[in-house]
């Protein structure tokens, strides 16, 4: 499938997604000089966008990327999606009600959830997509620190949504706690516009993510250096610590690309099963 990224910061959200085997990146859109160049050397042949304001991208079967977490993160005045940056949520939507994409990938913060998932989602639920919220931290695929974030998944069919939903449900049962939102039995309702609570997990790890966890191997990661300052010489590198600070963890989006692709088999494989059984009830 053809992968269209927004906010793209150093790519690490489609990095993920094709690691998952889900297509190709065909389109980018970054406003950072810095995050540009880095998105160059990576995919050299991709057209990067630098304003989304206004954009008319080439079309894409995914669309991914985060929005601006200022007016959501508990660091700033928390104005929400009514803030000057997090505000650009409603260019991204614009965008999928233009581009119609199968699948939309959208993540942001985790603890300011209340300033965007409930809306975000019921302005996808007038699109007419489904959608699930998903909760997932970089500590579950192995790396040294925390980083919760919210992955809102959607696509037309929620027949798909729910397969997706059952997988992660399953998963996270596996670990022993509950990371989505609270979406009553049997999956995600069409009009249950994310009003549930996130279920704080009762064990939460801190490292050494579940071995083949969402079809991802858990890797082994090494420690950085320990950044204390300006006075230790850091400005010439703060573009780049910016840009791995502003990132999601590919593995991570690796695993959200992983469930996308077990709802879609398991979809064509009961596609295939009622053909079959329709070919048969008429040859009978």
């Amino acid at each position: 499938m053809r992968i269209g990224s927004l906010f793209s910061g150093i790519g690490g959200l489609e990095m993920g997604l094709e690691r998952a085997g889900l297509g190709h990146t065909v389109w980018q859109c970054e406003s950072s000089p810095y995050a540009r160049r880095v998105l160059a050397k990576h995919w050299p042949n991709v057209p990067c966008f630098e304003d989304v304001v206004g954009l008319r991208p080439p079309d894409a079967d995914i669309i991914c990327g985060g929005f601006p977490c200022q007016n959501l993160s508990p660091a700033g005045k928390r104005a929400g999606l009514s803030g000057e940056k997090s505000g650009l949520w409603y260019e991204y939507k614009r965008i999928i009600e233009v581009k119609r994409p199968s699948w939309v990938v959208i993540e942001n913060v985790h603890h300011g959830w209340r300033k965007w998932v409930p809306t975000v989602r019921r302005q996808l639920a007038e699109l007419h997509y489904e959608s699930v919220p998903l909760r997932l931290a970089a500590a579950e695929v192995g790396a040294p620190h925390q980083r919760r974030r919210v992955f809102i998944v959607a696509h037309p069919d929620r027949v798909k949504i729910r397969h997706l939903s059952e997988r992660y449900q399953l998963d996270a049962s596996e670990r022993g706690h509950t990371l989505a939102l609270d979406l009553g039995e049997g999956g995600p309702a069409p009009h249950a516009y994310g009003e549930g609570q996130l279920q704080q997990g009762a064990t939460e790890r801190q490292g050494g993510g579940r071995p083949g966890y969402g079809g991802c191997s858990s890797h082994a990661w090494s420690a950085g250096p320990t950044v204390r300052g300006v006075d230790d010489g850091v400005p010439h590198r703060m573009d780049r610590l910016r840009g791995l600070g502003n990132a999601v963890v590919p593995q991570v989006s690796q695993v959200i690309g992983t469930y996308i692709r077990e709802a879609m088999r398991l979809v064509r494989n009961h596609d295939a099963c009622a053909s079959i059984e329709e070919r048969e009830d008429n040859e009978s």
